[in-house]
């Protein structure tokens, strides 16, 4: 029986079980450190994208939290010089 046609398990030789396990063992070990490899690659280049993104969030949210701060503080004093009731709560106590 030759060994591309041997079932493992029926008939073949046990050398042929053991380099077929030999080889996928290596096959493995291979594939999980490229896929090692690339996972870290791409985390060096994905991180400092993120962080880039994460800080322009951060300060777009800080301007649009700030905007409505002040046109909320502007409609009061507003109401406060007419002499006029302002029950509007603050943004931060806002739904």
């Amino acid at each position: 029986m030759s060994t591309s046609n041997a079932k493992i398990g029926r008939g073949a030789p046990p050398q042929t079980a053991t380099v077929t396990l030999a080889a996928i063992v290596l096959l493995h070990d291979g594939a999980t450190r490229a896929m090692s490899i690339a996972h870290k690659a791409l985390t060096l280049a994905i991180k400092p994208l993120l962080n880039e993104r994460h800080q322009a969030g951060l300060s777009e949210g800080r301007a649009e939290e700030r905007a409505e701060w002040q046109q909320w503080l502007r409609r009061r004093n507003e109401a406060e010089t007419h002499g006029r009731p302002f029950d509007e709560p603050p943004p931060g106590e806002r739904q």
